[in-house]
């Protein structure tokens, strides 16, 4: 990446030289340049104290008894990222799935989110310059808040601060799974100019990059500006060979959309329209045949949605300090974000079922149709959702010193303030307006049941209809959160054989709200909505007020500990209140090259606000009618699911989720230049909030119904269970068919998780060849147990999940001189189950190329290459839906090729 300041030179300065991803124990003060450079042995006594992320005591030494791992700028560029999100995603910890850009049906598929270790995006905790940030404004899923790490300008980014264990006892709600602390560029002086270009050798996602930095020093202070902008364009299914037709599903009999369609509803086949309704309809579809169903309209659709959004994206950032005098600074920075995203989903559709005058006749088993059709881009106009996203970032305030009996004191008061705007939109169908065209109006027998209207669904749509029956869905969401903290930190006046205790104590109050708003139709149930789209919306707020307090041990010359206590008070709708939490780490250096550390931690996260101030929202899901299909309970393995509709609606009854992680862990550095580290993390939580799962409700109606399993048609229990289920006949065949699944967040389960991770840091230094640098990276799930009631067996489903079981990362670098650096990164992901979950696919490997060439001091030339052999996921013969492949661990991006150049004045 082009964006790397003088990389080569960097690396050769300092001891690390090729491997700086070897600076996983290592950190460095915010107000720092961004390029770790270790000092030379004769320099040791002048390290200057730093805060480690997992800390507010600043320390002289950067090994302590937490797992951090720092990856600074450089890093990124070894590894071939150009990105947080993509950063982020090949940690070694990153295991989970994620909904990305390649969702475009999902609730947030302009956003990207973090998943270590499976436990989501809200429960870790993620930080810039150490102060908390607004949520992304829509919630994962359409249920948990979460951070957006793609929209965070790159430009502005020194490096990245990973505790990979829990951290509530300092920072807070949400510090689970671990924390992610960001931090800013910093005192540069000079100017940069960058330039990145990159395209994919199968085509689409051509990119551009520029990058403008400059920034002063002076006498009592600094100042930096940034500015960049990234436009990328799209990468459809069409683009990928063994992703733009039908004949690329993985069956023996693949057939196209059904895209032009009369179904009997009676005997389940296809009534044949003959090829010249297909060729007549003006929109290119073609007459095709499905295996035991038979003929209709075809439509090749594989391939129409995007894989890769068009994106356009443009950042500001200024940041600076001022001495005010020896012991009093002011310092303030500014992050602005403006993104437009452009998607394409599947093509706009309608379906609906008529009775023709034959149901009067001795042909009435062809009376009962259901009618559908894909519409063209020629009869609609664009199809395309555009996501339209603003984020500003604020944070100001006062640094010093004072002196108390001859002891420095440092202490900070800091305000940030932050603002996420997002608004999509789309075109939709008018529900009533659709029905009518195609369905008509009159209702033969009063249950809704029409004989069909002016529209067919093999003639193309006239412009002047589509204008009528169209409109423009949209939602627009905003974020916002403001926080005051005040911290102080110094000695404590007391010594123990190790030296003098420090202390830090840090007191906060942060406000925090959400909106999400709804055009009046989408969750609209009287028959005016848009036809086959629902939505959430929901708002609301809360205050928090925290104190925490926190004392370093040295207990002797190769001992330390820590202990920290912090206390959150939360005022807001929910039954959370306040909630104490302790951590303690300790370190043991057992000689100069083998150390143990260990540490406890309690958590918590409060309740995510959409989970508790969801307005009622609708979705579709698939599940098992269990009281029709299975009524004595039986057949339930024989059982079809089916698409049924549910309204949740937010639980501001939740109770906040508690939990307790263990680490133990050994660091070895046998050599100089040599590092291993293996630390165990194990995680328990306790009233985990989730959605109810609809395949317990659905199977506790059925027992109530029938008085089977031990419940009793007449509980207050079972009572609840049938409010929740509503239900209606069907007209034709009698069925009592779900109408309406009432759902909401509970607190019901347990989760329980246990790892082992694994790093290798080496350097070789040659006096002929240069340096070769290694850094290895593992981890490794060993059990996730869960269970869903209180009283429920833990059962464990490492092997039974969609997410990685163990995911690993390998760098290797050469520089044989300060003017040249090249890398090879190579990325595995573990086997999942396949789509049927009757095997396991086989690991997913990938490799990124990475080379620098320093033609003069100012100017940089650099070329990436993200994966190289062009690897395909894993095949799944069980995946039916396009595009074949789970795409929340996997993507067909293909073989990236990137070129960069640099200059610096």
């Amino acid at each position: 990446m082009s964006s790397t300041h003088k990389l080569g030179k960097n690396l050769a300065r300092s001891a690390l030289a090729l491997a700086i991803a070897a600076t996983t124990a290592y950190a460095q003060d915010a107000e720092e340049q961004e390029s770790v450079v270790l000092p030379s042995e004769e320099a040791a006594e002048e390290v200057e104290e730093v805060y480690v992320t997992g800390s507010r005591i600043r320390r002289s030494n950067f090994d302590g008894a937490t797992n951090v791992e720092v990856i600074t700028r450089d890093d990124m560029s070894l590894e071939g990222v150009s990105g947080l999100d993509d950063m982020i995603d090949n940690l070694a910890q990153s295991t989970g799935a994620t909904q990305g850009e390649q969702y475009t049906n999902s609730f947030t598929p302009a956003a990207s989110s973090i998943n270590f270790r499976g436990l989501g995006g809200n429960r870790t905790l993620v930080l810039l310059n150490g102060y908390r940030m607004p949520e992304y404004p829509l919630p994962f899923n359409g249920q948990s808040n979460f951070f957006n790490t793609s929209a965070l300008p790159y430009s502005a980014v020194a490096r990245t601060d990973i505790l990979n264990n829990g951290g509530s006892a300092v920072y807070g709600s949400d510090a689970v799974a671990g924390v992610v602390n960001i931090f800013t560029r910093k005192a540069f002086d000079g100017t940069e100019i960058s330039a990145d270009f990159a395209t994919t050798t199968e085509g689409g996602g051509d990119e551009q990059a520029f990058e403008f930095l400059t920034g002063t020093t002076f006498d009592r202070g600094w100042v930096t500006f940034a500015a960049d902008y990234r436009s990328i364009d799209p990468i459809y299914g069409k683009d990928r060979d063994w992703l733009d037709s039908y004949k690329d599903q993985p069956l023996d009999q693949p057939y196209p959309d059904r895209a032009l369609l009369e179904l009997n509803n009676f005997t389940g086949l296809y009534m044949d329209p003959g090829a010249e309704a297909c060729e007549s309809s003006g929109t290119g579809y073609f007459y095709a045949e499905r295996p035991g169903r038979g003929n209709y309209c075809g439509h090749d659709g594989d391939g129409d949605e995007t894989l890769q959004s068009e994106q356009e994206r443009y950042n500001l950032y200024l940041s600076g300090e001022y001495e005010l005098s020896d012991n009093l600074t002011a310092f303030g920075t500014v992050l602005y974000n403006s993104t437009e995203i452009t998607q394409d989903g599947f093509r706009l559709w309608w379906g609906g079922d008529i009775l023709t005058a034959d149901y009067a006749t001795a042909n009435w088993e062809n009376s009962y149709i259901y009618l559908q059709k894909i519409f063209t881009p020629e009869e609609t106009g664009s199809q395309s959702a555009v996501y339209e996203e603003d984020a500003i970032n604020i944070q100001g305030g006062l640094k010093g010193t004072f002196d108390v009996a001859g002891n420095d004191y440092d202490w900070d008061l800091g305000i940030t303030a932050g603002n996420y705007d997002s608004y999509n939109s789309m075109i939709r169908f008018k529900e009533e307006k659709i029905n009518e065209y195609y369905l008509g109006t009159e209702d033969l027998f009063g249950f809704g049941i029409t004989s069909g209207g002016e529209g067919s669904v093999y003639e193309f749509l006239p412009a002047d209809v589509a204008q009528d029956l169209l409109g423009t869905y949209w939602q627009d969401a905003n974020s916002q959160s403001a926080q005051v903290t005040f911290n102080v930190s110094g000695p404590t006046g007391f010594e123990l054989p190790g030296g003098e205790v420090y202390f830090a104590a840090s007191l906060e109050t942060a406000y925090n709200e959400y909106t999400i708003e709804l055009d009046e139709r989408t969750l609209n149930q009287t028959g005016q909505g848009w036809f086959a789209l629902t939505g959430t919306e929901g708002g609301g707020d809360r205050m928090r007020y925290a104190g925490s307090f926190e004392v370093s041990l040295p207990v002797t010359d190769n001992m330390e500990a820590s202990l920290a206590a912090r206390y959150d008070q939360y005022d807001d709708d929910s039954d959370v209140g306040g909630r104490p939490t302790l951590q303690g780490n300790y370190r043991w250096d057992i000689t100069d090259w083998v150390a143990v550390r260990t540490s406890y931690a309690q958590s918590f996260r409060a309740p995510d606000m959409h989970y508790m101030f969801k307005d009622p929202s609708g979705f579709y899901t698939s599940a098992v009618d269990y009281r029709v299909c299975s009524p004595d309970g039986t057949t339930d393995d024989l059982c079809q699911a089916e698409s049924m509709y549910s309204l949740a609606s937010g639980n501001p009854e939740l109770k906040e989720e508690e939990g307790e992680n263990f680490g133990f862990g050994f660091v070895f550095t046998p050599l100089q230049d040599l590092k291993i580290s293996v630390d165990y993390v194990d995680i328990r939580l306790s009233d985990v909030v989730t959605s109810e799962s609809i395949t317990s409700l659905l199977k506790d109606e059925r027992d109530c119904a029938y008085s089977i399993n031990n419940r009793d048609e007449s509980s207050q229990y079972c009572q609840s269970v049938f409010a929740k289920v509503q239900r209606s006949l069907d007209p034709l065949t009698g069925d009592n068919t779900v109408d309406t699944l009432y759902t909401g967040p509970v607190n019901e389960s347990d989760l329980q998780y246990k790892g082992v991770d694994l790093s290798i840091d080496y350097d070789l230094h040659t006096e002929s060849y240069g340096t070769f640098g290694v850094k290895l990276d593992y981890s490794n799930t060993l059990s996730w147990k869960e269970r869903e009631f209180s009283g429920d067996e833990l059962i464990d489903y490492r092997d039974e999940m969609y997410d990685a079981r163990t995911s690993g990362k390998a760098n290797f670098s050469w520089m044989p001189n300060e003017d040249f650096i090249a890398a090879v990164t190579v990325l595995r992901t573990s086997s999942i189950l396949n789509y049927d979950e009757t095997d396991r696919l086989d690991p997913w490997y990938t490799g990124n190329l990475f080379m620098q060439y320093n033609y003069s001091d100012n100017l940089h030339l650099d070329m990436t290459v993200n994966n190289v052999t062009n690897e395909r996921p894993p095949e799944d013969a069980t995946w039916t839906g396009w595009p074949y492949f789970y795409r929340g661990i996997y993507n067909a991006y293909g073989r990236k090729v990137s070129f960069g150049v640099n200059y610096s004045f």
